[in-house]
């Protein structure tokens, strides 16, 4: 999916400020550094990462704390929390939720599922990241 396409899908969903960053494979950059070399202030859990399954990376781990983000790819359409989980089949429980998530291959050809960092230490590669630079506490 191109930039300026994911850009007006989180448009219909995001009624906040955010700032849509395209990392390269060769990133060295933490998502803080990549959040304050663009000069916003860095805030916990306000970065969400493209998730990317690779031969490398077997999985991700992911907390039941954490939101998502599902784009349908086909249908541009967004869904947040409960029911992105849902819809990609993310773990539902804390037993499960402390095991790798490796959605299934048809769901990472359909969607791009955005994950929230709850760690500033995170360097991301090859992937899209969304940052919300305002939210209703500001």
């Amino acid at each position: 999916m191109e930039r300026e396409e994911l850009k007006a899908i989180l448009d219909t969903i995001i009624p906040i400020n955010y700032h849509l960053f395209e990392i390269e494979k060769d990133n060295k950059l933490s998502i803080k550094e990549i959040v304050e070399n663009e000069g916003y202030e860095f805030k916990y859990g306000r970065a969400y990462y493209q998730l990317t399954i690779s031969e490398k990376k077997k999985g991700e781990v992911i907390s039941l704390k954490k939101k998502i983000i599902a784009i349908d790819k086909h249908k541009k359409k967004a869904f947040i929390d409960e029911e992105a989980r849902v819809l990609v089949g993310t773990p539902d429980t804390v037993i499960s939720a402390k095991k790798p998530f490796v959605p299934a291959q048809n769901i990472m050809k359909n969607y791009l599922i955005f994950i929230q960092s709850k760690s500033w230490k995170r360097v991301p590669k090859k992937c899209f990241l969304i940052y919300l630079t305002t939210i209703d506490d500001d």
